[in-house]
């Protein structure tokens, strides 16, 4: 029931107003009145009415006092001001209040009902839309790892949810769409499908909480599941939206919410092996006739997973996938040499990202060696030889303080601008003397030259790709002055910078 609020100085106005609604029938009671505008203010901060009907003229405070008020307050409530005044400057005053509607006395009954309905259809909406922004962040922990919210997601779905069972589903467009697009395809599915589709945006993607509605066998779930997955990419080729989906497994449990996401994110990523397939079923992976192939794909993940995490394990997790690999020998040899030419690249990205040094070996250095690799014994022995060089680079950063590591990332993030020892200090709340003491200590080597060696190293990077001129690289690794950056250049690699542009 939605609480309505009366005040009046006119007890036979209240009175009148009272009778002229079946407030119950309209989903209202009224939980307190007054007769002065002080004391409304009072009681509306207290009994915290969803809709507050107010007379514009009152002793103590008037109507749009009390509305100016409760909105400084924060007081969020629907102020329906009742006046006997049918003036424009009242009616101004209240627009810039935000005051909901008005009514003028003597007050109709017809008028003051219609009033309430929009009022009680204003609340509904107002509480479906927050009810929804709740749940969907409640999925969002859920798929993250929160038991806790995968707990309460099923307690607020459980209300309308028939069944027992779910399913995950992960969309990836090639493009951005708009909210409203996604809106409407959801709701067109779930009212031709006995699914309810709950959806959530995430890093990986736009996530679906699929919760059928009838109790099916398993194999059904998988089929509902597909033909709304099915029907979901044809309507946005229709709006020329390219997008892939990836379903879980079938869920019945709360605890379940994030492992079945790793499903749907593991399938995504299984794309790659799959020839552009635009729906992957996690089940259809697992009874792949060419069981190798599934291994491959999961011990790939598990690759990509240690190398975004930067957990160290990156040799081990390299290593397991490579010997699944070498137990096969059927693959294409021009697709295992595009697979280990990604699997280099991830690597090196997973430095990059961590602020560890700049990136070892560039893009076009990665795929020029593979390539001249003779036999995939050789590109496997190119990988693991680096993915040792790396993870000595990754140890020895583990071993610095946490402060040492954190100012390196910054200047691995920032080398490229004008940046200073003050900059540094500044943007770590350290002293000037604090940081050169922690660089020397650490790494042996003053801010001026770690510095200058990281614009160093990014600038072969780019020279090697070819794509800019020297002065223009210069100046986007930070070097305003181009003969200092020649000068400095020829001292640290032994050769002028002309000699690195291919």
């Amino acid at each position: 029931m939605y609480k309505v609020f009366l005040a009046d100085d006119n007890e036979l106005s209240r009175k009148s107003v009272k009778n002229s609604v079946s407030w119950k029938k309209s989903g209202c009671k009224i939980s307190g009145e007054a007769d002065n505008g002080l004391a409304a203010y009072q009681m509306i901060m207290e009994l915290k009415p969803d809709i507050a009907l107010l007379d514009i003229k009152m002793p103590g405070l008037s109507g749009l006092d009390v509305a100016k008020k409760l909105k400084e307050e924060g007081m969020d409530c629907l102020i329906v001001l009742i006046t006997a005044y049918d003036e424009f400057a009242f009616a101004r005053e209240g627009l810039k209040l935000g005051v909901f509607d008005y009514l003028l006395k003597p007050v109709s009954e017809d008028e003051l009902q219609e009033v309430i309905r929009k009022a009680v259809g204003k609340l509904k909406e107002s509480g479906q839309k927050n009810e929804g922004i709740e749940i969907r962040k409640l999925l969002n922990k859920s798929i993250l790892g929160s038991a806790e919210a995968a707990e309460k997601l099923m307690q607020e779905l459980s209300r309308d949810w028939r069944a027992k069972e779910y399913c995950l589903m992960l969309i990836s467009f090639q493009k951005n769409i708009a909210d409203s697009e996604v809106k409407d395809i959801l709701e067109t599915c779930g009212s031709r499908l006995p699914v309810c589709l709950l959806d959530a945006w995430d890093q990986e993607g736009l996530v679906l909480l699929c919760l059928f509605q009838e109790v099916l066998i398993s194999r059904d779930y998988n089929l509902t599941a597909l033909k709304a997955a099915n029907f979901i990419i044809k309507k946005f080729e229709e709006q020329g939206t390219e997008a892939v989906i990836s379903i879980s497994e079938t869920g019945r449990k709360a605890e379940e919410l994030q492992k079945l996401f790793k499903h749907t994110v593991f399938s995504k990523n299984s794309r790659f092996f799959l020839e552009n397939q635009s729906i992957i079923h996690y089940d259809s992976l697992r009874s792949r006739s060419i069981q190798n192939e599934y291994k491959m794909m999961e011990y790939f993940e598990d690759f990509l997973s240690d190398c975004r995490s930067g957990s160290g394990n990156m040799t081990e997790s390299l290593d397991a996938f490579l010997e699944v690999l070498e137990q096969d020998k059927s693959y294409d040899a021009e697709y295992i040499r595009s697979l280990l030419i990604q699997t280099g690249i991830m690597m090196t990205c997973s430095m990059g990202e961590r602020g560890i040094g700049r990136a070892q070996k560039s893009v076009n250095d990665i795929m020029r060696e593979l390539t001249d690799c003779k036999s995939i014994q050789e590109a496997f022995a190119w990988l693991r030889a680096y993915a040792q060089e790396l993870g000595g680079v990754y140890a020895e950063n583990q071993n610095y303080s946490l402060q040492t590591r954190r100012i390196l990332e910054y200047l691995n993030d920032n080398y490229h601008k004008h940046l200073t020892l003050q900059d540094v200090s500044e943007a770590m709340n350290l002293s000037n003397a604090h940081v050169c003491r922690l660089l020397k200590n650490d790494t042996g080597e003053t801010f001026v030259t770690l510095l200058n060696k990281i614009r160093i190293q990014e600038s072969i990077r780019l020279l090697k790709e070819g794509e800019l001129k020297v002065y223009e690289v210069a100046d986007h690794v930070g070097f305003s002055n181009y003969a200092y950056f020649y000068q400095l250049f020829k001292k640290e690699t032994g050769c002028s910078p002309t000699d690195f542009k291919e």
